[in-house]
Protein backbone atom coordinates (compact mmCIF):
# COMPACT_ATOMS: atom_id res chain seq x y z
CA UNK A 1 0.00 0.00 0.00
CA UNK A 2 1.31 3.10 -0.95
CA UNK A 3 2.24 5.95 1.74
CA UNK A 4 2.10 9.83 1.94
CA UNK A 5 5.61 10.04 0.60
CA UNK A 6 5.35 7.57 -2.19
CA UNK A 7 6.36 8.70 -5.58
CA UNK A 8 3.84 7.80 -8.07
CA UNK A 9 5.70 5.38 -10.81
CA UNK A 10 2.11 4.56 -12.42
CA UNK A 11 -1.02 5.73 -12.92
CA UNK A 12 -4.44 4.08 -14.60
CA UNK A 13 -8.04 3.61 -14.82
CA UNK A 14 -9.68 0.68 -13.99
CA UNK A 15 -13.42 -0.03 -15.54
CA UNK A 16 -15.67 -1.96 -13.83
CA UNK A 17 -19.22 -2.57 -15.50
CA UNK A 18 -22.84 -3.64 -14.23
CA UNK A 19 -25.47 -2.83 -16.98
CA UNK A 20 -28.65 -4.57 -17.55
CA UNK A 21 -28.34 -6.79 -20.95
CA UNK A 22 -29.55 -4.25 -23.03
CA UNK A 23 -27.99 -1.12 -21.93
CA UNK A 24 -25.19 0.13 -23.91
CA UNK A 25 -22.18 -0.97 -22.84
CA UNK A 26 -20.50 2.35 -21.92
CA UNK A 27 -17.56 1.31 -19.93
CA UNK A 28 -16.65 -1.62 -22.58
CA UNK A 29 -16.45 1.46 -25.27
CA UNK A 30 -14.43 3.70 -22.79
CA UNK A 31 -11.78 1.08 -22.38
CA UNK A 32 -11.96 -0.10 -26.16
CA UNK A 33 -11.92 3.58 -27.74
CA UNK A 34 -9.87 5.68 -25.30
CA UNK A 35 -8.46 3.71 -22.48
CA UNK A 36 -6.78 1.57 -24.04
CA UNK A 37 -4.91 3.18 -26.27
CA UNK A 38 -3.41 5.46 -23.82
CA UNK A 39 -0.75 2.71 -22.52
CA UNK A 40 0.62 3.08 -26.28
CA UNK A 41 1.31 6.53 -25.79
CA UNK A 42 2.44 6.71 -21.80
CA UNK A 43 4.51 3.61 -20.59
CA UNK A 44 3.53 4.89 -16.92
CA UNK A 45 -0.31 4.76 -17.81
CA UNK A 46 -2.40 1.45 -17.46
CA UNK A 47 -6.25 0.65 -18.15
CA UNK A 48 -8.45 -2.73 -17.14
CA UNK A 49 -11.96 -3.23 -17.86
CA UNK A 50 -14.17 -5.85 -16.15
CA UNK A 51 -18.03 -6.47 -16.83
CA UNK A 52 -19.50 -8.16 -14.02
CA UNK A 53 -22.76 -9.54 -13.28
CA UNK A 54 -22.65 -11.02 -9.76
CA UNK A 55 -20.97 -10.57 -6.46
CA UNK A 56 -18.59 -13.31 -7.36
CA UNK A 57 -17.73 -11.40 -10.77
CA UNK A 58 -16.84 -7.84 -8.32
CA UNK A 59 -14.85 -9.42 -5.92
CA UNK A 60 -13.35 -11.17 -8.22
CA UNK A 61 -12.21 -8.45 -10.28
CA UNK A 62 -11.35 -6.36 -7.06
CA UNK A 63 -8.93 -9.08 -6.19
CA UNK A 64 -7.37 -9.27 -9.30
CA UNK A 65 -7.13 -5.03 -9.83
CA UNK A 66 -5.80 -5.47 -5.81
CA UNK A 67 -2.48 -7.66 -6.76
CA UNK A 68 -2.12 -6.18 -10.10
CA UNK A 69 -1.14 -3.44 -8.22
CA UNK A 70 2.65 -2.31 -7.34
CA UNK A 71 3.91 0.01 -5.06
CA UNK A 72 3.79 3.79 -6.35
CA UNK A 73 0.68 2.57 -8.51
CA UNK A 74 -2.24 4.77 -8.09
CA UNK A 75 -5.55 4.28 -10.29
CA UNK A 76 -9.32 5.75 -10.48
CA UNK A 77 -12.18 2.88 -10.53
CA UNK A 78 -14.88 3.91 -12.56
CA UNK A 79 -18.25 2.35 -11.91
CA UNK A 80 -20.42 1.87 -15.15
CA UNK A 81 -23.87 0.83 -13.51
CA UNK A 82 -26.31 3.45 -15.61
CA UNK A 83 -28.22 3.17 -12.03
CA UNK A 84 -28.49 0.07 -12.60
CA UNK A 85 -27.12 -1.66 -9.53
CA UNK A 86 -28.61 -5.04 -8.22
CA UNK A 87 -27.94 -5.72 -4.78
CA UNK A 88 -26.02 -8.57 -5.35
CA UNK A 89 -23.31 -6.28 -6.78
CA UNK A 90 -24.01 -3.11 -5.28
CA UNK A 91 -23.37 -4.65 -1.64
CA UNK A 92 -20.04 -5.46 -2.58
CA UNK A 93 -19.20 -2.26 -4.10
CA UNK A 94 -20.30 -0.69 -0.71
CA UNK A 95 -18.61 -2.98 1.48
CA UNK A 96 -15.29 -2.12 -0.40
CA UNK A 97 -15.66 1.78 0.14
CA UNK A 98 -16.09 1.02 3.51
CA UNK A 99 -13.12 -0.90 3.19
CA UNK A 100 -10.89 1.42 1.34
CA UNK A 101 -12.05 4.30 3.55
CA UNK A 102 -10.89 2.49 7.00
CA UNK A 103 -7.83 1.20 5.09
CA UNK A 104 -6.35 4.41 3.55
CA UNK A 105 -6.50 5.79 7.22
Amino acid sequence: MNKPNTEIRRWGIVVIQSLNPNDYKTGEILYHDILKYKEYHKSESFSAFYDVNSSDDFRLAVQDIENSLSEGDILTLQLETHGYCPIKVCKPIFLLSLYLKYKIR
